[in-house]
């Protein structure tokens, strides 16, 4: 099990009280969206957070999320850019998750405050949690 962690959750505080674990992850899209410096981005790095690389298979994810929930504003918002990264986080769940070419699947819980992002993730069976476990 992975945590994808939200911009909501990645405050100064969590920045800084991150210990060095293997579970705990971020997309590229949370880097771009939450507009990180090159320091806060070196220092997430340094605790240990890896950064998820979205591959052809998210992306064929993310166009299957967008065609369901693309006019859900209160989800994503792409005329002020807000909700961006929570699409790609439920696509980059569902695609390793639903992976058929290996054998043991990434299973992958999304740390949000975000309401809808977690109604919207529950209908694809992916776990929410509203803080770092």
């Amino acid at each position: 099990m992975k945590y994808i962690l939200d911009k909501n959750v990645l405050t100064n505080t969590a920045k800084g009280n991150l210990d060095n674990r293997d579970d705990l992850c971020i997309t590229e899209d949370v880097l771009d969206e939450a507009g990180f410096n090159d320091q806060e981005v070196a220092k997430i790095k340094k605790a240990g957070v890896q950064i998820l690389k979205i591959s052809k298979k998210h992306l064929e994810q993310l166009a299957e999320v967008m065609a369901t929930h693309g006019d859900n504003l209160k989800l994503i918002d792409l005329c002020t850019g807000k909700g961006t990264a929570d699409v790609v986080m439920i696509a980059y769940a569902v695609s390793e998750r639903d992976n058929p070419s290996t054998l043991f699947t990434e299973h992958f819980t999304i740390v949000t405050n975000d309401k809808e992002l977690i109604a919207v993730a529950s209908t694809y069976n992916i776990e929410c949690v509203s803080q770092i476990p």
